[in-house]
């Protein structure tokens, strides 16, 4: 239950953040771009606003609106930038919470004599298999299934019913409490 409160809080957090950094992003481009109008509007009533150091001409309508088309443009690539760097940092947090995943040693351990499988006509079979997830849930009772190399078979049934731990049981996810999960035999 801690470990679930402490990944909501983290998703909670994570949330927050992104809702922050859009309006934060958009609001300081949007500072910048009216500054720099500002200051080019207050320039050109001056007088003291030109093309360049190598010419003294005064900027015209067009030079000023593709000056103020560039600009725009180049706000937009800062908001492109801010929100690739969200995404950057959400990333990183994923492939560190994916490696720890990995780095966890399975509690389930074969013994020593363990059997090896054998190439050949596989079957995977479930005789009187019994499993509950507690003492007091029992989640599959008495299932007796066959699957042979090549046959397709189905798990139907209602949700809850025991189809994922079924399919969890064979690769030793869980361990059964009653009967046995075999491969050939």
């Amino acid at each position: 239950a801690a470990v679930v409160e402490r990944r909501q809080r983290h998703l909670i957090k994570g949330s927050n953040a992104r809702a922050m950094a859009a309006p934060a992003t958009e609001t300081f481009t949007t500072l910048l771009v009216a500054l720099v109008f500002v200051y080019a509007g207050w320039r050109a009533t001056t007088g003291a606003l030109t093309v360049g150091p190598l010419t003294l001409a005064p900027i015209t309508a067009g030079v000023f609106f593709a000056f103020l088309t560039s600009l725009l443009m180049a706000a937009q690539s800062l908001r492109q930038v801010a929100n690739l760097q969200t995404v950057f940092s959400e990333g990183l947090t994923a492939a560190r919470r994916l490696f720890a995943a990995l780095d966890v040693a399975p509690s389930i351990v074969d013994p020593a004599d363990a059997n090896t499988l054998p190439d050949g006509d596989s079957a995977i079979a479930l005789d009187h298999v019994g499993f509950a997830y507690g003492p007091d849930a029992p989640a599959l009772t008495d299932v007796s299934i066959e699957a042979r190399k090549g046959e397709t078979v189905a798990l139907v049934g209602p949700s809850g019913g025991g189809k994922s731990s079924i399919l969890n049981l064979i690769p030793r996810f869980y361990d059964v409490s009653r009967g046995a999960v075999t491969i050939d035999g």
